[in-house]
């Protein structure tokens, strides 16, 4: 029979235990925490997480290509009024048989026989207002039977303009590609930006969720301590015949139990782990053996919001807001150039050139 001298023996016992356990808890922690600092470790601080975001994160690298490639659209575009060089030079030769009464009236030729020599070149395009322009220079040079095989030499220059009066007139209908193009480009900078604040706020997210699991672990593991001390407790107070062997099974079903949770709480660790690699790397792969330990602890430091500067500043900063925008003022292009497109064609045209014959080509020009 136990009396209530001997109970406080052995609450006296269990208290000074528990004492001597708790520095070995603190020193198991940080075995633990000593287990993670490796040779293959990445000791990570979200300023330079960040900065590794925004040079490897793979989303961002391609969104980045997107601006660059509005900006070639743009150039291709203004293509549009680069003046177009032209030239060609053609040689033909003839022999055509003379019927019965042809041959007569060339005086007895049966075969008439040519010889025809042509050079062109010249300039033509398009000026934002819509005036189209070309310029012409052509000289042909030939020789024949009828003019004795002695060349001809027959030029002309000349320049030609055209200007729309109402369909296709005006600097903004002509420049409605580059207009778009240029509108599409500003869209891609919003999307870019966008890409860059969504995945930083991952990031944060990533990080700060993997300092939880890594603390998370840490107080699992000490519950695993403090179960596996009353497991043992148990089974000496059982030993004593101080409690029923039923305590001592829920003590192992206790000690199971907080096993189980922190092999969960390092899965999570590790899937925590994965999901930060994903933001900062391009290549999963190379990192596949590095631990990454976080350096930074969260501060809760109070923020002061103002509402109408905070509506203020996400007006004219949020990228989605100002996509919204510019999509408005690409419509309303598109309104204004279907418009236009809506009137007849009316064009007002000049023309203006010289020929030359000649038996030699300066005498032509």
């Amino acid at each position: 029979m136990i009396t209530n001298h001997m109970k406080g023996i052995i609450l006296c016992v269990f208290f000074l235990s528990f004492v001597a356990f708790f520095p070995s808890e603190v020193k198991g922690v940080e075995d633990t925490n000593q287990a993670l600092i490796n040779d293959k470790t990445l000791k990570l601080s979200i300023e330079e997480g960040m900065l590794m975001v925004l040079e490897k994160n793979l989303d961002i690298a391609i969104e980045r290509i997107a601006p660059m490639v509005e900006e070639a659209r743009i150039y291709k575009e203004k293509g549009a009024f680069d003046p177009v060089f032209s030239g060609s030079f053609q040689r033909d030769d003839a022999s055509a048989p003379l019927s019965s009464r042809s041959s007569v009236a060339a005086g007895g030729r049966n075969i008439v026989e040519s010889e025809v020599y042509s050079l062109n070149t010249g300039i033509s395009g398009k000026l934002p207002p819509g005036t189209g322009y070309s310029m012409e220079f052509e000289d042909t040079w030939t020789e024949n039977t009828f003019n004795r095989f002695r060349t001809e030499y027959d030029s002309f220059a000349g320049i030609k303009i055209t200007q729309p009066l109402l369909k296709g007139a005006g600097f903004d209908v002509n420049r409605f590609n580059i207009r778009i193009a240029q509108k599409n480009r500003d869209i891609s900078v919003n999307e870019l930006k966008k890409r860059v604040i969504d995945t930083l706020a991952e990031f944060k997210k990533a990080y700060w969720d993997m300092v939880l699991a890594i603390e998370d672990v840490k107080v699992k593991e000490e519950s695993l301590k403090l179960a596996e001390y009353l497991l043992g407790l148990s089974r000496k107070r059982l030993k004593a015949e101080v409690v029923s062997p039923l305590e001592v099974t829920q003590a192992e079903a206790g000690v199971a139990s907080r096993r189980e949770a922190v092999i969960m709480a390092r899965k999570n660790v590790n899937e925590k782990e994965n999901a930060l690699k994903r933001l900062i790397t391009n290549d999963i792969y190379a990192m596949r053996d590095i631990n990454i330990m976080p350096t930074d602890t969260p501060v809760a430091a109070p923020v002061i919001l103002d509402p109408e500067e905070s509506i203020r500043h996400g007006l004219a900063n949020r990228p989605d807001y100002r996509d919204m925008k510019i999509e408005v003022e690409k419509k309303d292009i598109t309104v204004q150039y279907a418009r236009n497109q809506e009137f007849p064609n009316i064009d007002l045209e000049a023309s203006y050139g010289f020929n030359g014959l000649a038996d030699s080509f300066g005498d032509s020009l």
